[in-house]
C-alpha cells in the first residue's frame, strides 16, 4: 500500500488534506481521477491505523496512570500522532514495569505493523519483555 501511495505522490504531487480540497483545486492543479482514488485510499489507511492505535491504547486504560492515558489518548484522537502514542505506551510499559497480557500485546503489535513499525527497536524490546513475562508466569505456575 505504501508503494502505491508513493507512486501516486510522484505522479500527482503531494495530496491535499481532503477530497473536497482536491476537488476545489482540480482545475488549477490539473489532477486526474487516479489522484482522487489514491487520496481516498490514503484516508482509509490512516483511519484504519488510528482505529488500531485506539484499540491498543484502550486495552491499557486500566493499566496506565490516568494522566499518561489522557496524554496518549489526545495524541491518537486529537493530534493524529498515533506513532508517538504507541511509542510512549511501550516506553511506559518498561518504565513502570507494567503487566502485558496477550490481547494487549497483540493490539500493539497490529497497530505498529500497520504503521510499518513491526520491526522497530521499541517493538523488538516489547517482544522480549512480553516473552520474559510469559516465562516468569510459567515458572511461577510451576512453583505453585
Amino acid at each position: 500500500m505504501s508503494e502505491i501511495i508513493a507512486v501516486a505522490a510522484r505522479n500527482c504531487g503531494a495530496p491535499a488534506r481532503s477530497i473536497r480540497e482536491m476537488a476545489s483545486e482540480d482545475e488549477s492543479l490539473n489532477l486526474d481521477r487516479s489522484c482522487y482514488f489514491i487520496e481516498v485510499v490514503d484516508l482509509v489507511v490512516k483511519q484504519e491505523i488510528q482505529a488500531l492505535c485506539a484499540v491498543a491504547l484502550e486495552s491499557f486504560k486500566d493499566v496506565l496512570p490516568p494522566e499518561r492515558f489522557r496524554d496518549a489518548h489526545r495524541w491518537v484522537h486529537k493530534y493524529g500522532e498515533w506513532g508517538l502514542a504507541m511509542e510512549h505506551v511501550i516506553d511506559w510499559i518498561g518504565d513502570l514495569d507494567l503487566p502485558v497480557h496477550q490481547a494487549q500485546f497483540d493490539a500493539i503489535e497490529r497497530a505498529m505493523a500497520a504503521m510499518g513499525w513491526a520491526e522497530s527497536s521499541r517493538m523488538k524490546w516489547l517482544r522480549g519483555y512480553f516473552a520474559s513475562l510469559i516465562a516468569q508466569n510459567s515458572h511461577e505456575g510451576e512453583s505453585a
